[in-house]
């Protein structure tokens, strides 16, 4: 219409998609300019079908919007060079550096190469850039320095590709810092290991899950009686015979290494190739050899071991025999001096009574000598006869309900004599009654002992007291001097069997006399009783507490029923 209305027409391009009447759509490209034809204005129009090209273009464009949306959601870093320029570079990619995607963009290759930590520069970075020019696809490990200056492996992989239409490098990388580190943890383990492997003076084989020899360290070689090249290769049967195999948790530990971690230890006996009977503990477990699953086996040589254990079991036989021969001497000759010691006893006594009061003080001096010593002596074969009895546990309980306050007083009336030769302040605070199903004689018997046992390290007219209470179910005994006192050494010895306590340190008088077998009685007549018996003391010179409890009502452990 422009051209027909006179107007000249200058060049012009038009794009035109159209349908055929087949349907097929098509792309036309348009070119239209006036021109003088035949001495007469005229319009060219030239025509070109470029739908090929135009869809190209189309899928151009949509390949790459799919590329860029890929290569942002990427966990890879992604890096395109073009003419030695950085012409895309991915947010992974970015941040690996430590920088952002408009910092790197426009970077050369030189800003790469300095990227590259100095000690990998050399031999890596101009190898890796050198080769980002060839078609083929190169890859290398090394690290980086970031903007804030840590220290990075990265694995990168490069390879020639168009970008936009244009050739191009790829370069595609991993932070692999973490790999890297984890690399070189195992590689510094398997070092120590090895080290300890071949320093280790416990003999450690390496087997197959079927049983075969991988590996063995030098003690292996040692205990075995052969060289290294002759030992791996071979089966773990060719050592220890099927009759060891089958006899000891060995097989069952090479199964189940299979299948758990670690094995229980087991110990036997064998012979190894040079004909020497070795006792070893072997234990087995399941570890990783480079990318494999092996059994490891630490075996120890405890041949010594099991010589000494075989010696101390004979020992221990013997000297259980002796034990048996003391303990019979000590009740034979206990009881073989308890009859005349009676007999010496009641004399001396009798003769006490009897003998009128004008007789010469030499020869009433002289009886009461030998009737103390009597005394003496009859209190330690007593003493005697129930630690044998306890030792053989021949000893008996006869209980009853008894008040354990008229128990305490008929102790204190029993020693009034020791108690006022001793000048001691006694102090009582009784709650009466207490009532316990105990043995009495066998209750008179540690209440005297743990009495005449503060009289004996207090010194003269010093202070006592004596306490009994009934808390709940349970009877509390306790007995308080201020005497000479216990250090930690004395503690540690109180209530053993002939405990007796030589204090060599003291400045104060007291009587230290005594066997050494009252408080190991004691002990065992109130446990039996199902008591407790216990000592307390800050120190020498601070005095001392004994204590006792007992339930009210039961006991433990009769024995057998009757009087002791």
């Amino acid at each position: 219409k422009r051209w027909l209305a006179g107007e000249h027409i200058r060049e012009n391009q038009y794009i035109l998609p159209m349908t055929l009447p087949s349907g097929k759509r098509i792309t036309l490209e348009i070119f239209s300019k006036s021109i003088e034809y035949n001495d007469r204005p005229a319009i060219l129009v030239t025509v070109l079908d470029v739908t090929a090209r135009f869809n190209a273009e189309a899928e151009l464009k949509e390949s790459e919007e799919k590329f860029h949306f890929i290569a942002e959601k990427s966990l890879i870093g992604i890096i395109f060079l073009q003419a030695g320029k950085v012409r895309y570079v991915n947010d992974h990619a970015a941040s690996i550096y430590g920088y952002s995607t408009a910092d790197m963009l426009g970077w050369n290759e030189q800003h790469l190469l300095m990227k590259i930590h100095p000690g990998d520069r050399p031999p890596t970075s101009a190898m890796f850039l050198d080769r980002l020019h060839t078609k083929d696809v190169q890859e290398a490990a090394f690290r980086i320095i970031t903007r804030e200056g840590r220290v990075k492996w990265i694995q990168a992989t490069s390879g020639a590709l168009a970008y936009r239409g244009e050739n191009a490098i790829l370069l595609v990388i991993s932070d692999v810092t973490g790999a890297k580190e984890s690399e070189a943890k195992l590689k510094e383990s398997e070092e120590k290991y090895h080290q300890v492997f071949e320093e280790s003076a416990a003999a450690i084989i390496l087997l197959s899950m079927k049983g075969v020899l991988l590996d063995c360290n030098t003690a292996a070689e040692k205990m075995f009686g052969l060289g290294r090249t002759r030992i791996i290769g071979r089966s773990i049967r060719d050592f220890f015979p099927q009759v060891v195999i089958d006899t000891v948790p060995l097989a069952s530990s090479l199964r189940n290494a299979a299948q758990i971690r670690v094995v229980e230890p087991s110990e036997f006996e064998f012979t190894n190739m040079q004909g020497s009977r070795i006792w070893v503990r072997a234990q087995a477990a399941r570890i990783k050899y480079g990318n494999t699953n092996v059994i490891q086996f630490i075996i120890n040589d405890i041949t010594e071991k099991k010589h000494l254990e075989r010696i101390l079991e004979e020992e221990n036989i013997k000297l259980k025999h002796l034990d048996n021969i003391r303990k019979n001497f000590i009740f034979t000759a206990t009881h073989e001096l308890k009859t005349p010691l009676v007999s010496l006893y009641g004399a001396s006594e009798f003769l006490l009574e009897v003998l009128p009061p004008a007789l010469d003080e030499k020869i009433k001096t002289m009886i009461n000598i030998i009737h103390r010593g009597a005394e003496r002596l009859k209190a330690l074969v007593d003493n005697l006869l129930d630690v044998s009895r306890m030792d053989t546990g021949n000893f008996k309980l006869a209980c009853q309900n008894i008040d354990l306050a008229e128990i305490i007083k008929q102790t204190l009336a029993n020693l009034t004599y020791l108690v006022s030769t001793a000048g001691d302040e006694i102090v009582l605070h009784l709650e009466q009654p207490v009532i316990v199903h105990a043995d009495k004689i066998r209750m008179e018997q540690v209440f005297t002992n743990l009495l005449s046992n503060a009289i004996k390290n207090t010194p003269k007219g010093g202070r006592i007291e004596i306490c009994l209470v009934k808390n709940g179910d349970t009877a509390i005994f306790s007995i308080k001097d201020n005497g000479v006192g216990l250090n930690v050494e004395e503690m540690g010895e109180l209530f053993k069997q002939f405990g007796k306590l030589e204090r060599t340190d003291l400045n104060v008088a007291v009587n230290i006399q005594g066997s050494g077998l009252g408080l190991y009685i004691s002990k065992n007549i109130v446990e039996m009783h199902g008591g407790s018996i216990w000592a307390e003391s800050a120190g020498r010179n601070q005095g001392a507490v004994f204590h006792v409890t007992l339930p009210v009502g039961g006991v433990a452990n009769l024995g057998a029923e009757g009087n002791p």
